[in-house]
């Protein structure tokens, strides 16, 4: 499933984030194994926020991918969010400084619990 969301300035992203339609939530979903999740953990507003701060801080992505991952041994689960850039970066310094934006946005705007759930990574296709 392929996520792209126009950029916003802050005050736009606060309203949409709070204010979710029924029809953003389903697009974003890749399964209904992951819609479950995060309707039951109230993550629905926190994956489309997440989503665009993707879209947003990192350049050269062409995909962006969620399912669940589980940890057999202590039997936790959070959402994977992976956002697959162009093959030929090259850059990894800029593609590094782009991800620790990206996170660093994330941690003072995301609830810490919310963060416990989610799980950002990258990978070149």
């Amino acid at each position: 499933m392929v996520l792209q969301w126009p950029e916003a300035d802050v005050e736009q992203e606060a309203t949409a984030v709070t204010s979710i339609d029924s029809g953003a939530i389903e697009a974003i979903h890749s399964s209904a194994e992951v819609e479950a999740f995060c309707s039951a953990h109230n993550l629905n507003a926190d994956l489309i926020h997440v989503t665009r701060l993707v879209n947003r801080h990192m350049t050269g992505v062409v995909e962006i991918t969620n399912r669940l991952q589980s940890e057999p041994e202590t039997g936790e689960t959070w959402l994977l969010i992976d956002a697959a850039l162009v093959a030929g970066t090259k850059d990894v310094t800029r593609v590094l400084a782009e991800y620790n934006a990206l996170i660093q946005d994330w941690i003072t705007t995301t609830e810490a619990k919310a963060r416990d759930l989610i799980t950002v990574t990258f990978s070149f296709t």
